[in-house]
Parts: structure tokens; C-alpha cells; sequence
């Protein structure tokens, strides 16, 4: 906290929506070992909505959509902007409830090696005044989880049990938000996000929530260019909207494509076609060669031959 006076950002000229010019957002005057470095990030209205309310409001936030939509990006875009230490947290089934609180080490000590606890990312960000991201939460297990409860109350409490109960000081620059591919007490429903369980009711109703998608058309082109600058944007084009028929083929009714294509498969397979010279390479490498099914390869065909058109006449995908 050395050193980081607190600063106030105008959301609307900080993020690029006017809707918000003049909504005043504290952040701090400089960043810090843990601030992200997002550039070139484009909000919308309704996307920046939620962290404006959760931030102004002092809410617990959570995000969840499916995979590689952006929304552990869409954090660290936020609170980047506003010079945020972002500690992150993933979470998976089997992760000690008490990660998040502390870890361990052996040390030497006068009669030998001594179990020596750290501080983890929750006490310190509730103390310095930090972010604390809790990644993919509904794959941490369900009892375990419960131990946010307090700290996701409005007093801010945590207590570390290892040092006799001490109470850890709650900063009031402290946020809390969380990311899953599912909702809280959803559970993994269509088999594809194996390990999300469903959490515990109390848990989630400490939280707004907000859905999260991918990016329209015209924004995910923007982002496949800045990122990958030597990518034609015909090609950019093209690449997204071949990833908007397979996500309509996976989230449709029939399902008839197994994976949703994210904005980081995107950004790899346009890499990929920048260095072999040609989208075949790339898609081939980051979906075709994932699928097992010839079902799904021909789903993965048509949608390359209506995107490219006689680009795919003359470059067979298979």
C-alpha cells in the first residue's frame, strides 16, 4: 500500500462508454506488483454495468458463461484501469478450503525443520485494499466454499484460525469477485464443465450476478486484429463468424457441435494462420483436430465453407 494514494477515475472517459462520464469509480494513483496489464479491452453499456455497481456499491460480483468468453479478462481489465492488485485464486475439487487463507512451508528452526503459514491472497487483499479473484469457484468443493461467507458479508470478517483467531483489518478498497462456467447452484448440467458442483444457496445469494457471452461480431474482430496485428481483417472476419455458427451449432437444440469455440481458441488459430500462412493451419490445429466424431467434423466443415467461401473452395480444411 506504500505509496498508493487513492484516486478517482471517471468510468466514462476511463472505459470508453460515455453513458458513464461522470460517474467517479476510487482506484489508485498508481499500480502495483499484482495490477493487470490489459490493453485495447472494449466495454460496452451492459458489460460495464455490473462492475460500476459492484464497485460503487461495494457488492460481491460473479461471472459466469462459458469457456474463453473473457470473463476472468473482463476483471482484470476493470481493475487494471483503475491501478487494482488483482490476487487470483483457482479453484478445483479437491483444493484445501484453506488455500485462500494461508500457505505452508518448512523452515529450519533451533530443534529442527518447524511448519512455518503465510498469509494467502484473501487476508492479504482484504487488508491492503486489493481485489480478490476467486477463478472458477463452482469447481472448489461446496463445504469448503462455505468458508467466504463472512468475508462476502458487509462486515468484511475473516479470522485466522491458526494464529489464534486474529482478526484480519478489512480495507474498504477491498472487492471480491468470482468467475465459473456455470451458475452457483447449477452444477456441471450438460456434462461439459466437468468438476463445477453445485455450491451451496447461501454462498451464491451473497453475490450479484451477471451472464456472460461472448463478444458480438464487430468487437471480437477488433480484438483478434489488435492482438494478432499481421491478420488480414477479411480473415479476422471470417474467423468470427465461423466461431458463430459452431457456437450456435453447440448451444442449439439439437446439440450438434461439442465445443464452444472462445475467443482464446480464436486468437490462437489466428496466430497459428499468421505463422503457417494459412487459416487451415490454424483451425486445424486449435478445433479440428479436437473432435472425434465425423459428425462434428462435418459441422466444422460447413461452417468453414459458409465463413470462408471460396477461400474454402480452394483450401480443403479435410
Amino acid at each position: 500500500m506504500a505509496n498508493r494514494n487513492i484516486k478517482k477515475f471517471d468510468a466514462g472517459v476511463t472505459f470508453g462508454v460515455p453513458e458513464f462520464n461522470g460517474v467517479m469509480l476510487d482506484g489508485y494513483s498508481s499500480p502495483g506488483l499484482y495490477t493487470p496489464k490489459i490493453e485495447g479491452y472494449v466495454w460496452t453499456k451492459e458489460t460495464l454495468a455490473p462492475f460500476v455497481a459492484a464497485h460503487l456499491e461495494d457488492l460481491n460480483l460473479y461471472l459466469w458463461g462459458p469457456n474463453g468468453c473473457g470473463k476472468t479478462v473482463a476483471v482484470e481489465a476493470f481493475y487494471g484501469a483503475l491501478n487494482y492488485n488483482v490476487r487470483r485464486l483457482q479453484h478445483y475439487q479437491d483444493m484445501d478450503p484453506e488455500a485462500a487463507v494461508y500457505s505452508t512451508s518448512l523452515e529450519s528452526g533451533e530443534t529442527g525443520p518447524e511448519l512455518v503459514r503465510e498469509p494467502g491472497p484473501l487476508p492479504l487483499a482484504l487488508k491492503n485494499g486489493d481485489v480478490f479473484l476467486a477463478d472458477e469457484l463452482p469447481n472448489g468443493p461446496a463445504a469448503g466454499n462455505i468458508i467466504y461467507n463472512p468475508v462476502l458479508e458487509p462486515s468484511r470478517e475473516l479470522r485466522l484460525t491458526y494464529s489464534g483467531g486474529a482478526k484480519v483489518p478489512s480495507h474498504p478498497m477491498f472487492r471480491f469477485v468470482a468467475t465459473g462456467n456455470t451458475g452457483l447452484t447449477a452444477g456441471n448440467t450438460d456434462g461439459l464443465f466437468a468438476g463445477a458442483v453445485r455450491q451451496n444457496a447461501a454462498l451464491e445469494d451473497r453475490f450479484i450476478v451477471m451472464k456472460w457471452d461472448y463478444l458480438p461480431l464487430s468487437e471480437e474482430v477488433k480484438i483478434l486484429c489488435d492482438r494478432v496485428p499481421d491478420l488480414d481483417k477479411k480473415e479476422a472476419e471470417a474467423l468470427c463468424r465461423m466461431a458463430g455458427f459452431l457456437r450456435n451449432a453447440y448451444s442449439g437444440e439439437p446439440q450438434t457441435y461439442p465445443l464452444a469455440v472462445s475467443t482464446r481458441a480464436l486468437i490462437d488459430c489466428a496466430k497459428l494462420a499468421v505463422m503457417g500462412g494459412s487459416a487451415v493451419f490454424g483451425i486445424r490445429l486449435t478445433m479440428l483436430n479436437k473432435l472425434t466424431y465425423q459428425e462434428h467434423i462435418e459441422v466444422l466443415q460447413k461452417a468453414y465453407e459458409k465463413a470462408m467461401g471460396e477461400y474454402a473452395r480452394k483450401h480443403p480444411l479435410v
